[in-house]
Formats: C-alpha cells, sequence, structure tokens
C-alpha cells in the first residue's frame, strides 16, 4: 500500500513539473497558499447567497438545499487548492528551488513607533 501512495505522489509531483510546478509563486498564489480557508469561503458565500435569493418560495427546502450543497462543495474544493498550493510553495522551499519573501514586521497600532 506504501508503494501505491508513493507512486501516486511521484505521478503527482510529475505532472506539477511538466505543468510549471517549478517556477516560484505569483503574489496572488501565495496569499491563496496562506489562507486556504477566506479563499474557499470567497467562493463560497456569494454563490450561496446568489442561489438562496434566487430560489423560489415555490420550489421548495430540496431546491435550496442543493444549492447550499453545491456552493460548499465549490467552497471545499477551491480552498483544497489553495491548500495543495500551500504544500507545492513547501517542497519549492525543501527543494532550495524558492525562498520565501521576508515580511515587514507589523507595527502595534497602539502609537507606539
Amino acid at each position: 500500500m506504501a508503494s501505491i501512495g508513493r507512486k501516486a505522489k511521484e505521478a503527482l509531483v510529475t505532472v506539477d513539473r511538466l505543468m510549471g510546478g517549478q517556477e516560484p509563486p505569483t503574489r496572488f498564489q501565495l496569499f491563496a497558499a496562506r489562507h486556504p480557508v477566506a479563499v474557499g469561503f470567497a467562493v463560497a458565500a456569494p454563490l450561496l447567497l446568489v442561489s438562496l435569493v434566487t430560489v423560489l418560495p415555490d420550489d421548495g427546502f430540496a431546491e435550496a438545499l442543493v444549492f447550499v450543497g453545491f456552493a460548499v462543495a465549490l467552497g471545499a474544493i477551491f480552498g483544497g487548492t489553495a491548500f495543495a498550493e500551500r504544500l507545492r510553495q513547501r517542497r519549492l522551499v525543501a527543494r532550495g528551488l524558492y525562498e520565501f519573501p521576508e515580511r515587514a514586521p507589523r507595527r502595534s497600532g497602539r502609537g507606539r513607533t
């Protein structure tokens, strides 16, 4: 079983490399990798609101549940993709192909300088 998992991982890494996975991440990819839950929520929330507003009262409860399920599933797919981007960036750092940029220290916001 372990060899199947290892072969699957090697196949995914090979496909990723063929698709340009060795390139450094863009600013949006860095944001998505840092905030995968926010990405999933940003996709699911507007879709959920629009679908619930457009459901007619005589359509029934089942129609609304279908739209809610679709919105949640799409948000989970986007959030999972953002998490996979985080794993890709970790792999690039581990192989020495990329180094995360230094982030500026946060100010406290309480008037101290």
